[in-house]
């Protein structure tokens, strides 16, 4: 999906091929936005190769990223403005946006005996008194 940027949002300059950004997609009329998160940015304007044509540009007119159906659709649905986020490059690991209940599950402690290891065995918590 390719996008028209700004100064601000290609980061002047700074947003390359190969980076990974973060997307808080506003909706026009509503007080809520959408994140799209950890999304690889495939070219910035035409360079599709950050090492290959290093650019002399400070700023980008668009910057192409690789969306699924579904992140393209939510980005595609809003009409309102679109916050661009830099990833830190060794940061792949998306965020829940809301702790999701889980049931409660019994740690497990993994065990090895004489360099091999057994079958994980239950946590138990030891009373101290």
């Amino acid at each position: 999906m390719t996008l028209g940027v700004d100064a601000t949002s290609s980061f002047a300059g700074l947003l390359n091929p190969g980076d990974r950004v973060d997307l808080l997609v506003e909706r026009s009329g509503a007080k809520s936005a959408d994140w799209v998160r950890d999304l690889p940015v495939i070219a910035v304007d035409r360079d599709h190769n950050r090492l290959a044509h290093p650019s002399d540009k400070e700023e980008a007119a668009t910057v192409t990223l690789m969306v699924s159906p579904g992140e393209g659709n939510r980005i595609a649905r809003s009409s309102g403005k679109v916050h661009w986020f830099l990833r830190n490059p060794d940061d792949n690991a998306i965020k829940a946006q809301r702790p999701t209940a889980s049931p409660p599950t019994t740690p497990f402690v993994e065990v090895w005996k004489g360099g091999v290891k057994v079958s994980p065995v239950p946590a138990t918590r030891e009373n101290p008194g």
